[in-house]
């Protein structure tokens, strides 16, 4: 007969008496074939990439009866165990009732409590890491693995990246993709720049911004190409921003038409206070790079006397290449200017 509230439970008795204390219960295994198994793979972390037949189980459950058993569970013995917990519908957090750890155990080859088996079934929900600070471990364990995938060129392929963190690190909790990349970018990429702003750093930084809007993945590269320096990272970039503009008051005085092209993520009232922030540092540093979009800026020369520097007056022009665009810069202005020629 079904057992109410758990229609997949099929009881068999030895006598009349159905709540003999000597029934047994047995799993339908062919229940397994009908879940949704797609929706489980997104909150736990199974042992197996397709479900496997009622004839694989059943001889995988065999092999566990005759095998010695181990204070750890072996992954066999959990993926057996996985198939079980599967048959019973569960919630994807694997919420049970008492009677369900003990009907689980009971169906087990291995003799485990209901509560040893609740202990390991806890260890495959994907709870959020987010609340989880990174270890050293975790860290190292990381830059391993980007490292190996830097190698083949492969360093931004970050769900294969988290795949393979997870199944080493075997934490009760899963990293995300975005986890792993925010953490080597903000954290453990070698090439992050950690010195302290200055101001002509600060103006580039707000004429990007202004540009490009919160786009800090790209802002930071284009910062690092004009700036020289090591890269700064998204968070870097993301609490320069709140601490320079975010923070000030908005002046009553009229911002005049803006050079720069601004981007739609802004509000008038927040590109007028980027703006107006632009304009302070401006009159700081003096003489201000033009403002002009940054796909037409022509990087300036400083050139210092040394006599194993290469000579540029037997070069006319220097060639700049930038995405898809090509740009010729004359050096000529230069040299005249320059009191070395």
């Amino acid at each position: 007969m079904l057992v109410e509230g758990q229609p997949i439970f099929m009881t068999t008795t030895d006598d009349s008496q159905s709540q003999s204390k000597h029934h047994k219960q047995a799993i339908c295994l062919e229940n397994l074939q009908t879940i949704d198994l797609k929706s489980y793979k997104k909150k736990l972390r199974l042992l197996f990439a397709t479900l496997p037949t009622s004839k694989e189980i059943s001889e995988l459950h065999e092999e566990l009866l005759h095998s010695k058993q181990t204070e750890e569970m072996p992954a066999k013995e959990q993926l057996l165990l996985q198939c079980y917990v599967l048959c019973l519908s569960p919630p994807a957090d694997l919420n049970l009732d008492y009677n369900q750890w003990q009907f689980l155990s009971q169906q087990m080859p291995t003799s485990r409590s209901p509560s040893e088996l609740e202990e390991v079934c806890s260890q495959w929900v994907n709870q959020s890491a987010y609340s989880y600070p990174w270890t050293e471990r975790e860290d190292n364990i990381l830059q391993d693995i980007v490292i190996k995938f830097k190698k083949i060129k492969k360093g931004n392929k970050w769900s294969r990246i988290a795949k393979e963190f997870n199944d080493i690190s075997q934490a009760k909790y899963s990293r995300l993709p975005k986890q792993c990349r925010e953490r080597w970018g903000n954290k453990l990429d070698p090439t992050i720049n950690r010195s302290e702003w200055n101001d002509n750093e600060d103006l580039l930084f707000l004429q990007l911004l202004l540009q490009y809007g919160r786009k800090w993945a790209e802002l930071s590269v284009r910062l690092s190409a004009l700036t020289e320096n090591k890269k700064r990272t998204e968070f870097a970039l993301k609490h320069r921003y709140k601490k320079l503009v975010n923070n000030s008051p908005i002046s009553s005085k009229r911002i005049a038409k803006p050079k720069l092209q601004v981007s739609n993520d802004w509000t008038q009232k927040q590109a007028n206070q980027i703006l107006q922030k632009i304009d302070e540092l401006e009159s700081i540093v003096g003489q201000a790079p033009k403002r002009q979009d940054f796909d037409d800026l022509e990087h300036s020369f400083t050139v210092q006397a040394s006599a194993k520097q290469l000579k540029l007056d037997q070069v006319q022009y220097l060639v700049i290449i930038k995405g898809n665009s090509i740009q010729k810069v004359d050096l000529s202005y230069l040299l005249k200017e320059s009191e070395l020629f």
